[in-house]
């Protein structure tokens, strides 16, 4: 028989110091996708949205008596828009399912759950994306392109979008993403080219990678209740009032990520875009709304997938603004 006192070290049959929660430590929320307009249409893999705007004209008076000799119309062009088609498997094994674990009461629908958050998010990234749109060939699927792909400032090599709604190059920065380099001046020009393009302000919301952000909240604006002459100060700024409009400042690391694998590339951190939210400018189409479908059992356990298909599209690409950059230096 052992003697002495029993240390913790002899002791057998321990319980496991684990609480009975999982923490989750990535977010899972998609505000891109939350906030955009959401409409249904035919399930055509390949559409088009309709494009037109106000053209220039003359404003000269009419000589009293002139007859109408000529007519005028507003024409409309037309952009092609792709959709895409997400899924996200989902399985969990007989034993699995019987098996009690910490935190997870129901193992297939904790699963299933994940699936359906994991499907908005392939969504969020690809609206975030650099995507050009593409035709499903061989093993090329279909691909909807994403809003750094529709706010670029030279014409698509695929489904170009009509001339006349290629934004301006002055609404897109390329240039460093360093303080001394994207100041308040930059970003102000910026506004000012996205308000030139639409002909009146513009009311956006910026979305931009964590080093973008970071430089922005440094920038420098006036305070107009100073009084004691110095009518500047350093703050965390969220809006950005400028001549060409305002811009509402969130943080996004669904920008210009590498859709293939789903990892931040070299530009996440500092690029982004600002993006009018109204009706007239975005939606996402649905084909199908994220769902989850079972599979028939096979013997092996619970099986199912979530699947959902839609496009983006820009019923009006101008007086908007890209950030595209993969540097600070």
């Amino acid at each position: 028989m052992p003697s002495g006192p029993i240390y913790e070290s002899n002791l057998v049959a321990k319980r496991l110091a684990i609480p009975d929660d999982v923490f989750n430590v990535e977010a899972d929320k998609t505000p891109i996708y939350s906030m955009l307009p959401k409409t249904t249409v035919e399930a055509a893999m390949l559409g088009s949205v309709v494009l037109e705007k106000f053209p220039n004209v003359a404003s000269t008076g009419i000589i009293d008596g002139t007859a109408v000799t000529t007519v005028s119309y507003v024409g409309r062009e037309t952009a092609s828009v792709c959709a895409q088609h997400f899924r996200r498997p989902w399985g969990v094994s007989t034993l699995a399912e019987l098996t009690s674990t910490y935190g997870v009461k129901d193992e297939t629908g904790h699963q299933r759950a994940w699936a359906m958050m994991i499907v908005r998010r392939m969504i969020e990234q690809q609206i975030g994306s650099t995507d050009n749109s593409a035709e499903q060939s061989g093993g090329t699927p279909w691909t909807t392109r994403g809003i750094l792909a529709w706010l670029q400032t030279s014409a698509h090599t695929t489904h170009a979008i009509p001339s006349d709604f290629v934004p301006a190059s002055g609404t897109r920065y390329t240039g460093s993403m360093k303080a001394a380099s994207f100041t308040d001046s930059e970003l102000s020009a910026l506004m000012k080219a996205a308000s030139d393009a639409k002909k009146g302000p513009v009311d956006l919301d910026l979305f931009v990678g964590s080093s973008a952000k970071a430089v922005i909240s440094e920038m420098t604006q006036a305070d107009p209740y100073r009084v004691d002459g110095l009518d500047t100060v350093k703050n965390k700024v969220m809006v950005i009032d400028t001549d060409g409009g305002i811009a509402r400042v969130h943080i996004s690391h669904f920008v210009a990520v590498d859709t293939s694998t789903g990892a931040a590339t070299a530009y996440s951190p500092f690029s982004g875009f600002g993006i009018d939210r109204s009706q007239w400018a975005w939606e996402w189409v649905k084909g199908k709304a994220p769902a989850n479908t079972n599979l028939p059992a096979d013997g092996s356990g619970d099986r199912g997938f979530v699947d959902a298909v839609g496009r983006l599209w820009s019923k009006n690409p101008l007086g908007q603004i890209s950030i595209y950059t993969n540097t600070n230096a």
